[in-house]
């Protein structure tokens, strides 16, 4: 199951001692985490193949007593929603409830829907170098929907909670423009497009991250509907070559893709605000890439001048 965060395929992995990042439900996925949060180097490709293989030291932040609604699991405390975030201690290594303020770098306000009062949901934020979890629209600045049933968050139709999140079931298109198997979900890009599971899916990562050319991508999703009910998302640090599915996409440093410019309805309320004129520039097309046939033929991005 494809899922968030950025390597390779997603967000951003939290390098602060503020916070630590919920586990990934996929090995891929977690990857596009560490090369979006590394800076451009030569060495950028080996410090993301490195970071994925090191396992956070913090201590668990779920696991509280008591239920989860209305309150914030934190360590060994729940917190209390409104009133108190639950955010790392560095010093002691530990979680700690706090009243929010500006210096932490990293904390939940909420950790389920029911902490928050509809229309708005808990949302993990796209944060830069940390984990924030706030109550916000899911169209807006949400990442993911975190879950955690029975008494949490029910995840939308077509979405199933996997390891603290809701995911959608994610199958690319790829070939002959047909979806891939349950089993292979995943789309190698090539002169010679093929299905592949995990594992071959990492390697192909790896190899790209290398600057090999095995492949020309590695994708999760070539089309806005191989996301099911999610978004498809281009990764932050390897662009058009790689893509995942998310709640939305980091219109700031990704690109959402598309069929028609309809579906670009984000990018043109979060680029343009109240500007007309640049609202009808926003569009649906082919994405730049360095070489014919390295992205599917298909494959459309939402773009803005």
């Amino acid at each position: 199951m494809l899922r968030r965060r950025s390597s390779s395929i997603g967000l951003l992995l939290c390098a602060c001692a503020g916070s630590t990042p919920p586990a990934p439900s996929s090995t891929l996925t977690a990857r596009a985490a560490e090369a979006s949060a590394a800076a451009p180097s030569d060495n950028a490709a080996e410090q993301s193949s490195v970071a994925s293989r090191e396992e956070p030291s913090y201590p668990t932040r779920e696991g509280a007593s008591g239920g989860t609604r209305h309150s914030v699991s934190c360590g060994k405390a729940r917190c209390q929603v409104g009133k108190e975030v639950c955010t790392m201690r560095p010093a002691e290594n530990d979680w700690v409830c706090q009243p929010k303020r500006a210096s932490l770098e990293g904390w939940y306000a909420c950790d389920d829907a029911s902490d928050c009062a509809a229309p708005l949901t808990c949302c993990r934020l796209f944060a830069s170098g940390a984990e924030v979890f706030e109550c916000g629209k899911p169209d807006g600045n949400c990442a993911e929907l975190p879950c955690a049933p029975p008494d949490g968050l029910r995840c939308p139709a077509g979405q199933q909670c996997s390891e603290g999140y809701c995911h959608a079931d994610a199958r690319a298109t790829c070939g002959s423009a047909q979806r891939c198997p349950a089993e292979r979900p995943y789309c190698a890009w090539s002169s010679a497009p093929a299905c592949v599971g995990e594992a071959a899916a990492v390697s192909a990562a790896d190899a790209l991250l290398n600057y090999e050319n095995s492949v020309s991508g590695i994708y999760a999703c070539t089309r806005p509907s191989d996301c099911g009910t999610q978004r498809c998302c281009t990764s932050m640090g390897l662009g058009v070559k790689e893509t995942f599915c998310m709640n939305n996409c980091d219109l700031g440093n990704t690109m959402m893709l598309c069929e028609t410019a309809a579906d670009c309805g984000n990018l043109a309320r979060d680029h343009c605000h109240d500007d007309a004129a640049c609202r009808r520039s926003v569009r649906c097309a082919p994405p730049e890439t360095d070489k014919p046939g390295s992205v599917p033929p298909w494959m459309k991005v939402c773009l803005a001048d």
